[in-house]
């Protein structure tokens, strides 16, 4: 479905110069999670009410912004993200979208939360300038960070969009968690936003109560980048398929010695930033739980309402 143009631009349009090297905006597909058991991919549910979004359609805004990934201030156009979901109206009982990139990061925003949405203030760029006048360039470009923590940390691309944040904050992260590390630097081009009910959505990933200390170090680390029998994000590695990635962290403290400290056992390709602020219980909690999810079938997602 495409969503047709609206009100005029957010500056006089006379102010914006032509665009330079154009590229193509992605479109955004926007859907609801349908009730069902996710993970192998025969399993997957259809999704309810699927609507792909042109973005070069919605009214265009100019704003300028200091961006996270490049940490520098420039200006951008683009569209707000809650314009984007305003056309789509997404239906009551939903509270989280998870915002999917094509890099396989996946990162859940409680959109309902008039705070969250305040500090996060996401804007999804489609050309960028280093001055108000322009020219307005679409070529928008990667990231690049070499070696943190023993490792490569892997580059992020982009292709006809990038998502700009005012705060590289996350609601589901400690303080401590944001001092090392931010979601918001590892995402790549929007792609979908799936609408979800939250705790529904992450009751999928608790297969007993004793476990859920481990998935909540999960849920404040690791789930933009690493999901579970395909379900949730594939930056990285699947925590279940088709390794349980538990019997090759063999060990709580060899999990501790690769989150914290990025200590390989072999020379792999593994890019993953060093996150220093997990104490080694809670790798230990962590492990627990890897081992209890992979070897439990998915819970069907249930929304309550």
């Amino acid at each position: 479905m495409r969503i047709t143009n609206g009100s005029s631009f957010f500056i006089a349009a006379s102010t914006l110069a032509l665009t330079a090297h154009a590229e193509a905006a992605q479109p955004v597909q926007l859907w609801v999670r349908a009730a069902g058991v996710y993970g192998k991919k025969e399993q997957d549910p259809a999704k309810q009410s699927p609507q792909t979004v042109d973005l070069e359609s919605l009214p265009q805004k100019q704003e300028q912004r200091t961006d996270v990934q490049y940490g520098s201030s420039a200006y951008y156009r683009g569209v707000a993200l809650s314009d984007i979901w305003a056309k789509y109206t997404p239906p009551k009982g939903t509270d989280l979208a998870l915002l999917h990139f094509h890099n396989g990061v996946v990162i859940p925003l409680p959109f309902r939360d008039a705070a969250t949405m305040k500090r996060v203030a996401p804007f999804v760029a489609l050309s960028r300038s280093t001055t108000a006048e322009g020219p307005y360039r679409t070529e928008l470009p990667p990231v690049n960070k070499s070696v943190e923590g023993y490792a490569d940390v892997r580059q992020v691309a982009f292709s006809g969009n990038k998502i700009v944040v005012a705060d590289g904050w996350h609601p589901e992260m400690t303080e401590a968690a944001l001092a090392n590390f931010s979601p918001w630097r590892l995402a790549g081009s929007l792609t979908g936003i799936e609408f979800v009910e939250g705790t529904a959505y992450y009751r999928q990933f608790v297969p007993s109560a004793d476990v859920r200390p481990g998935f909540e170090v999960f849920r404040q680390n690791c789930q933009f980048c690493h999901g579970v029998n395909k379900v949730g994000a594939h930056f990285g590695w699947d925590y279940a398929t088709p390794l349980p990635l538990h019997t090759y962290r063999s060990t709580e403290q060899k999990l501790y010695m690769h989150i914290a400290y990025r200590v390989e056992y072999k020379a792999t390709w593994q890019q993953m930033p060093a996150l220093k602020h997990v104490s080694q219980a809670e790798a230990g909690l962590l492990w627990q739980w890897m081992r209890a999810v992979s070897s439990a079938p998915m819970t069907r997602y249930t929304p309550t309402r």
